[in-house]
């Protein structure tokens, strides 16, 4: 739904996604479909209920070398030179041959 958001604002408007990121290529993948930023909310919650403050930096430190990780791989030195082409599609035809 990202790219049809990006597109019916027309690129006018920050697009922010919220929901759904769990590790930093989440990150890139939003970041690549035309998102601003993402927002993190339950990692950080279950990180902060479960360690405290150390918790939630710790999530955010590794949220953050997992999407450099994926930048590495995709060949990407910054985020904003993300676009569709870093982001994989599985064909069907892939899918079924597994």
């Amino acid at each position: 739904m990202l790219p049809a958001v990006v597109t019916a604002t027309g690129g006018t408007l920050p697009i922010l996604m919220d929901g759904g990121v769990r590790q930093g290529s989440d990150i890139v993948k939003a970041l690549a479909l035309g998102a601003k930023a993402v927002l993190v909310g339950r990692p950080q919650f279950h990180a902060l209920a479960a360690a405290g403050i150390a918790g939630a930096a710790h999530m955010l430190h590794l949220l953050r070398t997992e999407l450099e990780l994926a930048m590495i791989q995709t060949g990407v030195q910054n985020v904003r030179f993300l676009c569709n082409d870093h982001v994989g599609r599985r064909l069907t035809r892939d899918i079924v041959s597994f």
